[in-house]
This record gives structure tokens, sequence and C-alpha cells, in this order.
């Protein structure tokens, strides 16, 4: 059995056609990671996803499988990501955008219906409701494909527990922002 190898370089970019087959698993070692953003340390692993989203896609965007809402039916993939839109239980969770590049270095978005690498683990940004997020909180998906803190006082009907993703590695300062978390999800080697 032969394997893909992929340059780390082209875990940052955007396809506008199918350069490897849905669900690639990709790591990037440590080393790059850091090249990419000093602030991360560690290993990542992407899965190759497809943009199903009516629009583009940015840095820390989390993306659920089937519909917006993560409780449709998948469509033509299991690896077609789209907007998260409220709490989904953790395995419709697909992945989180990571910093796209344009070929001259430069940050960018994912277009819709394009192809790209998608983090399913490892430290990366993650988009935060406007909420009180702190250091060591488990995240859960939510509106506008951000993440919110999971409340400690879910009862039986309102358990969040099963859609973790990620624990914050930092604060939002009660802001609309990109934190570093530490997400972990199914997909993968």
């Amino acid at each position: 059995m032969s394997r893909q190898t992929v340059n780390t370089e082209e875990l940052t970019k955007s396809f506008d056609y199918q350069a490897y087959p849905l669900g690639s698993t990709r790591y990037m070692m440590a080393r790059e990671v850091t090249r990419l953003d000093s602030s991360h340390s560690g290993d990542r692993r992407y899965v190759f996803m497809k943009n199903d989203e009516g629009g583009t896609l940015a840095e820390g965007n989390v993306l659920v499988l089937g519909d917006a809402a993560g409780t449709g039916t998948v469509g033509n993939s299991p690896f077609y990501g789209v907007k998260s839109e409220g709490v989904v239980v953790r395995g419709r969770v697909a992945c989180v955008v990571g910093k796209q590049l344009d070929g001259n270095g430069a940050t960018t978005t994912v277009p819709s219906g394009y192809y790209f690498w998608g983090i399913v683990g490892g430290i990366c940004e993650v988009l935060t409701t406007a909420g009180a997020i702190t250091a060591g909180l488990e995240m859960t998906s939510t509106a506008s494909a951000s993440a919110i803190a999971r409340v400690s006082s879910d009862t039986a009907a309102t358990d969040t527990s099963e859609s973790v993703f990620a624990t914050a590695l930092e604060a939002n300062g009660s802001a609309a922002v990109n934190v570093a978390a530490c997400i972990d999800l199914p997909w993968g080697l």
C-alpha cells in the first residue's frame, strides 16, 4: 500500500479541485506548527475536507457534518463541512479551519466549494462567542461557527458533555475572538 505524502505548506492552502481523497489524514510536526504560529506547539492532525458552506471559511471556524445544526443527514460525503449553528454531539464536529495562506504568505479564507485541510487534533485557534472563556474550560460547538464554554450545571435534558471537542488554553476577554485551544476529534490515524 503506497502512502500519499503532502508538503506541509499545502496544509495551509485551499484547492479549487479535489487534490487528495476526502478524509485523507496528515500530520504536521511540532517544528512546522511553531513556524506557522510561534504561540502554538506540538504536532497537529489534519483531515482533507470540502467547504460545503454557502460562503467563505476563516481560521478558527468550527465545522460540522451534515446540515448547519449538525443534526441532518450527511450530504455526498462525511467530509463535507458546514459552519456550526448550534450545540451538536461530538461525532458531528468535523474540524476547525486552520490558518489559510495565499501564494504570497498572506492570511486568506477558504472559498465556498473549495477543498482544504481541516485541523482535527492539536493546538490551534478556535473562534469563540462573546462570553466568559477562561483557560482550562471545555468548549462545545455553537452558533456562528464558533465555540462556547460547556455549562457545568447541565441537566440530563441539556447535557452538552458529549459535544465537547476542545479545551481552551487562554481567555477570550468576553469578546468573540479566536483563542488557542487543544482539540481532539475522532478522525484520523
